[in-house]
């Protein structure tokens, strides 16, 4: 790598799934520490100051390594997980391209949305897409006017916007489920998906209206119990609670959720789409706490309790 002068388009794929290797083995080092030896060192600060090494070319690298590795896995479906997370670098005075990432007006920092192939069994195999960017100050305090704004032009089109772009080059025989948190909970999301053929799994937080003339959750929690799954619940740090097994029982319907009303109508398109709403509950929690409960939607059919329960840990 230290006799690396040139750039090619190939060149800069090379060295980056190379630079990824390294920095991946020692992820908490700086790239002195993670490297073997000086010359590898000095090859990696050469190739992040290089201009021809840009953002694209980087996750280009991480896409082609990813869908490689997702044809090797033999598996049939993969869980594409979007998120995203804020980089705070208010100390960083002197870095250059920061901005508002919605902490206080005076931080400064970076917006990331990531989305995650991983195995229907939990097993990380690489990213397919990735944004950063940063809030324009003069938008602060603004959310009323946003909602009058088309999906386009709001910041959570970025579950669309990664959706398409996860989704290409995939071969025909893997299947894509794009897995969201509550933040994900978007009418336009789940319209998008359908109309597009692209499947998703959902952590649903609004409780919205049916053509049914019924609100979602109580569709859901009149329907009787389809059958009970045993999970492990991880340590909560932040409430000092220590892991415990426990039972959860799922319910679960087909329902046609209707578009928001206050979608302004010149944005208007599908008055509804059809969801399955499973609803998932802690039967016997510990004394004195909140038994757990929530609610995924998806746009796959389910037809029995077995489909219904790998849903479930999917989103869990």
């Amino acid at each position: 790598m230290s006799d690396h002068k040139g750039c090619s388009a190939e060149g800069n794929h090379i060295t980056c799934i190379i630079l990824n290797f390294t920095l991946s083995k020692k992820i908490n080092e700086s790239i002195a520490a993670a490297s073997e030896s000086k010359g590898e060192a000095k090859a990696i600060y050469r190739l992040v100051k290089n201009n021809k090494v840009t953002e694209e070319v980087v996750l280009n690298a991480h896409r082609k390594a990813t869908i490689q590795q997702m044809k090797e896995s033999g598996e049939q479906i993969i869980l594409s997980i979007q998120d995203t997370t804020t980089l705070n670098y208010s100390s960083h005075t002197k870095t250059e391209g920061l901005g508002d990432f919605g902490a206080s007006a005076d931080c400064k920092g970076l917006i990331v949305h990531s989305a995650l192939a991983v195995t229907t069994q939990g097993i990380a195999i690489g990213l397919l897409d990735q944004k950063i960017w940063t809030r324009d100050p003069a938008e602060r305090g603004k959310r009323k006017e946003k909602r009058q704004k088309p999906i386009e032009e709001k910041e959570s089109y970025k579950w669309l916007e990664s959706m398409d772009k996860s989704q290409l080059g995939i071969p025909k025989e893997l299947r894509l489920v794009h897995v969201g948190d509550r933040e994900a909970d978007v009418y336009e999301f789940y319209d998008h998906a359908i109309s597009n053929d692209q499947d998703f799994l959902v952590r649903v937080v609004q409780n919205r209206k049916t053509t049914e003339a019924c609100k979602l959750f109580d569709k859901v929690k009149n329907e009787p119990s389809a059958g009970e799954i045993i999970v492990e619940i991880p340590r909560d740090t932040r409430r000092n609670v220590p892991k415990r097994t426990t039972t959860l029982e799922i319910k679960y319907c087909r329902v046609n959720v209707l578009e928001p009303v206050n979608t302004p109508k010149e944005f208007r398109k599908n008055a509804s789409v059809a969801l399955s709403i499973l609803y998932v509950q802690e039967i016997n929690p510990p004394k004195g706490m909140e038994p757990i409960e929530w609610y995924l939607a998806t746009s796959m059919d389910i037809a029995n309790v077995d489909e219904a329960m790998e849903l479930v840990r999917y989103g869990l």
